[in-house]
């Protein structure tokens, strides 16, 4: 699938995972590839497109509550697990 950022440039080829499901997540991240994290594609450029494995986070839109006052979110534990392997894999092996 063809994939932009905000700005429309430039346009890349990637393969693209929606995982609707925090398991489903699990199994993709197994695989052991270098894989980026996508919202909703608002960067400008190509800072969230990886052309062997996108992982689209739309259908993981969990917020559990919010504290303006202190601007924090709650949010389910496993995204802190996801978050870490992400940071690991986008840079390489975190060994």
């Amino acid at each position: 699938m063809q994939l932009t950022g905000w700005g429309g440039f430039p346009v890349l080829e990637a393969k693209i995972s929606a995982p609707r499901s925090e398991e489903e997540l699990r199994v993709l991240l197994r695989l052991g590839q270098a894989v980026i994290a996508r919202g909703n594609g608002r960067a400008y450029g190509d800072s969230a497109i990886n052309p062997n494995q996108t992982i689209e986070m739309r259908r993981l839109n969990r917020i559990l509550a919010f504290d303006p006052e202190a601007g924090q979110l709650l949010k389910p534990a496993f995204f802190r697990e996801i978050s870490s392997t992400l940071s690991c894999r986008v840079g390489g092996s975190c060994m």
